[in-house]
C-alpha cells in the first residue's frame, strides 16, 4: 500500500476522533480511522512537523501522537506533563 499523500484529523471535545485522507485521484475524502478512544476536552491541536501535539489547558493533560502509513492515529506519549491554563500553542520550525 502506499503511504497516504495528505491527512486530516478531526477530533471532538467528547473523545470521538476520526482519521481520513484526501484521495489524490478523484479528490474525494476517505475515512481511514473513527473511533472514540480520545481523551476529552482537548483545547488545543497542533501539527508539528509529522508529529500532532494535544494540549487540555485545564488540568495539564498532555499527548503526542502520529497518523502513521496506513491512516491510523498511533499516540506515542500521555499524561499530565504540562503546566495549566495554556491559551496559545504554536508550531515553531
Amino acid at each position: 500500500m502506499e503511504p497516504l499523500a495528505s491527512r486530516i484529523l478531526f477530533v471532538r471535545h467528547d473523545g470521538l476522533f476520526e482519521v481520513g485522507t484526501i484521495d489524490q485521484i478523484d479528490g474525494q475524502y476517505v475515512q481511514t480511522q473513527s473511533d472514540t478512544g480520545f481523551s476529552a476536552d482537548w483545547t488545543h491541536v497542533v501539527a508539528v512537523g509529522p508529529r500532532i501535539l494535544y494540549v487540555a489547558s485545564s488540568g495539564g493533560l498532555g499527548a503526542v501522537g502520529h497518523i502513521n502509513w496506513i491512516g491510523q492515529h498511533v499516540e506515542t506519549q500521555s499524561g499530565p506533563t504540562y503546566s495549566i491554563d495554556w491559551t496559545h500553542v504554536v508550531a515553531v520550525a
